[in-house]
């Protein structure tokens, strides 16, 4: 019996003393060449159907390497990615140039419903060796429903969508990451850090203390209902339009942030007299934060418009 407790005790005190690493999973250090081969590597782990084959293996990036990424990453399951020990610049993926000279579109497709990703100190950037910038490309597309998708000091850097959400209850926990240069010369209302499809019910969105430099629009989007989201302690420095895209939000709170130069574009005299935002008649087209109620009361909605109307 003396012995047994005497088991059990070293086991707990090895289990409290040993890393989150070594106790969930094994750590596979990714080779930087040849080119292609992280996702090789990820894309390769895989079972039949594509679900992962080592759900709690960390996959670990050799900070100050290159990755060149030659196809889209298909997560089906969980996943954990991180860098190296130490303080230099972490390890940076960008978009290989194929034979046809065409590039991947996207780094992370996230395709397990019900998973947990996991990513900490990787560097996403869209531009190619030969500097050219890789037009609309998306850092992480979120395609099934209830993901856990969880990022500590990620760089997203001239992506046209930093994460891309078309899947519904996801839960999305970003802190201390860094969101700039989102642009796309398709159109000033592209270039959006963090951007959902209408409606996408939500689970829990939290954008904390991260940082979002010269995106085009769009920087946080919340439409559809959501049981709590938070963004708070960012600080946003230079827009062209509309930072929130939010129209359906619930239980959303905005606190505590820092903006400046933001929403260089203003107004556009055509979004309001088309209506581009459910405005008209109002004479505002667009803001930082827009709020509209439904007014009942005033002379407008009671005789001149005999409706109710926005505003």
């Amino acid at each position: 019996m003396k012995q047994c407790i005497y088991f059990l005790a070293l086991f707990v005190i090895t289990a409290l003393s040993a890393t989150p690493t070594q106790l969930l999973a094994d750590t596979l250090d990714v080779a930087v060449l040849p080119p292609g081969n992280i996702n090789a590597v990820i894309n390769g782990d895989t079972l039949a159907g594509g679900i992962r084959a080592n759900p709690d293996r960390v996959y670990r990036l050799a900070r100050g390497s290159l990755y060149q990424v030659t196809e889209p990453m298909n997560i089906i399951g969980p996943i954990r990615i991180v860098a190296t020990d130490g303080t230099s610049r972490p390890p940076v993926l960008a978009p290989a140039i194929l034979s046809d000279n065409s590039s991947p579109g996207t780094f992370f497709f996230l395709r397990g419903s019900g998973s947990t990703v996991e990513m900490s100190d990787v560097y996403l950037l869209a531009v190619r060796a030969d500097q050219a910038v890789v037009g609309g490309i998306t850092g992480i597309f979120i395609l099934a429903d209830s993901m856990n998708l969880k990022l500590r000091r990620v760089v997203f850097d001239a992506l046209n969508s930093g994460i891309r959400l078309t899947a519904q209850w996801s839960k999305i926990d970003v802190q201390d990451c860094n969101f700039r240069n989102h642009q796309n010369t398709f159109s000033w209302f592209h270039g959006f850090p963090f951007f959902s499809n209408a409606p996408n019910a939500m689970d829990t969105i939290k954008f904390i203390n991260n940082t979002f430099f010269a995106c085009g629009s769009y920087i946080w989007s919340i439409r559809g209902f959501d049981r709590y989201s938070v963004f708070e302690h960012n600080t946003l420095v230079y827009g062209i339009a509309m930072p929130f895209l939010m129209r359906q939000g619930s239980n959303m709170r905005i606190r505590n942030n820092l903006f400046y130069s933001m929403h260089a574009m203003g107004g556009n005299p055509d979004h309001v007299i088309n209506g581009w935002f459910l405005n008209y008649p109002d004479t505002a087209s667009s803001s930082i934060i827009r709020v509209r109620g439904r007014d009942t009361l005033s002379r407008w909605a009671k005789d001149v418009w005999k409706a109710t109307i926005v505003g």
